[in-house]
């Protein structure tokens, strides 16, 4: 009987702490999906030093009233616009290289900041990214580009609203770098013992609506990035219509793929125009904020801020080039 009794009380310690698990994974699973970084130095602090040049922020309303932070350069002319849509951490800083890379090569681009991210307002879910997205869509429109001669670029948490506005707008090319089946799926892969798809509010399910885009489509991955794992790209690129193309970076992770690579791949998958210039990623460019914030005092006495207040609504209304990349040769599919 005492041991019919003990072995009762461990099964009900067990389940409650299940019933625990459950509860805070429901109430704190945006926090564990979005890892916003607040603020930054802004746009003044590369001004300083040279970089960003000819870029300018300028401020998104969308169709909720949610009032989004944009880094936006016109493109050199005769060359493409991009829409780049950012993984799920940080802040526009975090992308200033990656975005410098795009700007040598002479593109253009427009990059919102996530509402609840860096200096925009609101809170990040699944449902107002959608809205964000639409948003930037929209302020390109208005500024006379047409979708299908942009190319729309999403990356890790990116690659979700990418595909989702890809799915109703032709674009010139999609470039999902670091993507995932869907936000489940890969909950359910790191919490096998939880009921994932019934507890998570939030997802983008990229394998179910990946076959109504009817833009050209590029996958980059790492096969050692253990945050994606690489087999969601082969399942995405499977499902996929043509052209497509998926390549792999052995031995490469989630973030640290060869940036000025992966963007040549998408400049001659996608025939835009090259410059021939010899292209070189300063990582040091993605900041270290606290000498950001530090020296952007002194930039501002110096430099007056290049801001576009416009707000747009969003109611309903080949050549190939020679790259010096020091990755490993990628697998193509």
């Amino acid at each position: 009987m005492l041991y019919r009794t003990k072995v009762l009380r461990s099964l009900l310690l067990i389940f409650l702490i299940y019933v625990l698990t459950l509860s805070y994974f429901f109430v704190a699973q945006r926090s564990m999906i979005y890892e916003p970084t607040k603020g930054g130095a802004g746009l003044a602090s590369y001004w300083s030093q040279g970089e960003m040049k000819e870029v300018k922020e300028v401020t998104i309303e969308t169709s909720d009233g949610v009032k989004l932070q944009a880094w936006y350069r016109q493109p050199d002319i005769g060359y493409d616009m991009v829409l780049f849509l950012h993984g799920n951490s940080g802040n526009l800083e975090k992308r200033a290289a990656k975005l410098q890379v795009l700007a040598d090569m002479g593109y253009g681009f427009l990059i919102p900041s996530w509402r609840g991210f860096g200096n925009s307002t609101g809170y990040p879910d699944s449902k107002g990214i959608n809205l964000d997205t639409q948003a930037a869509v929209n302020f390109l429109q208005h500024r006379g580009y047409d979708p299908a001669k942009v190319v729309l670029v999403g990356e890790s948490l990116g690659s979700g609203p990418a595909v989702q506005i890809a799915r109703t707008h032709e674009f010139k090319g999609v470039l999902l770098i670091t993507p995932y089946t869907s936000l489940h799926n890969r909950g359910s892969e790191m919490y096998p013992y939880l009921p994932i798809h019934s507890l998570m509010s939030d997802d983008f399910d990229n394998i179910s609506h990946i076959q109504e885009i009817r833009s050209p489509i590029l996958i980059i991955h790492g096969t050692n990035d253990d945050m994606i794992p690489h087999g969601h790209a082969e399942q995405l690129i499977e499902k996929a219509n043509e052209p497509k193309k998926l390549v792999l970076y052995p031995g490469k992770g989630h973030s640290n793929y060869d940036v000025v690579a992966v963007f040549g791949e998408m400049r001659n998958f996608f025939g835009m125009a090259n410059n021939h210039k010899e292209i070189v990623y300063h990582q040091n460019m993605e900041l270290n904020v606290k000498h950001a914030l530090n020296i952007v005092s002194k930039a501002e006495a110096n430099l007056e801020p290049i801001k576009d207040e416009s707000k747009v609504s969003t109611g309903e209304d080949k050549e190939q080039g020679t790259l010096n990349s020091t990755s490993n040769e990628p697998a193509t599919h």
